[in-house]
């Protein structure tokens, strides 16, 4: 059995569902932690801020609008985009940037990220210009105020051990009823 998950944004805000079966030790197992993993995931996707998306560049970008938008792109140009179905605007940023997106009196930015096999080279010893703190890394422009990502190390530590004990307390009830051997 597999797990499986579904994460999206609807006119709501992001919804998430996640479904597998406890019974199959997929939690204790070592070899079988892609349901742990896809609910960390999951909780990542729907704590994640809603004002910002980091996307890489011919990746299509979701919004909800209740109408018409404006998008501005890296180059200062607009383009208007019409929602389609359930209120949603898709929108596939081509060029590296930052992307703003207007509907109504809400923005919302678009981070389009182009890939390089170069950069991501783990050998490669940084640069005085990489060294650079993170605060400083994340501003956009100055006097710009760009909400900072909190880690949620607490949370998902909190998640594994109640979705342990859940597993445990599955398995304590097949051994009271089945004794020692079916566990």
């Amino acid at each position: 059995m597999l797990p499986l998950a579904a994460a999206g944004t609807g006119a709501l805000g992001p919804e998430a569902v996640i479904a597998f079966d406890i019974r199959g030790h997929r939690l204790m197992d070592p070899d079988m932690l892609d349901t742990l993993v896809l609910t960390i995931d999951l909780v990542k996707t729907l704590s994640a801020p809603r004002d910002i998306q980091i996307v890489p560049t011919g990746a299509y970008v979701t919004v909800p609008a209740g109408g018409p938008a404006k998008v501005v792109e890296p180059d200062g140009s607009t383009v208007r985009v019409a929602p389609g179905y359930g209120g949603l605007i898709r929108y596939r940023p081509l060029y590296a940037g930052r992307y703003q997106i207007d509907v109504g009196n809400r923005k919302e930015q678009v981070f389009a990220n182009y890939f390089d096999a170069a950069e991501s080279d783990l050998s490669v010893k940084a640069g005085a210009e990489s060294a650079a703190p993170s605060a400083k890394a994340i501003d956009v422009e100055p006097g710009v105020l760009v909400r900072r990502i909190a880690p949620m190390t607490l949370a998902l530590v909190v998640l594994a051990l109640a979705a342990l004990l859940a597993e445990s307390a599955v398995l304590v009830k097949r051994a009271i009823r089945g004794g020692a051997s079916v566990v």
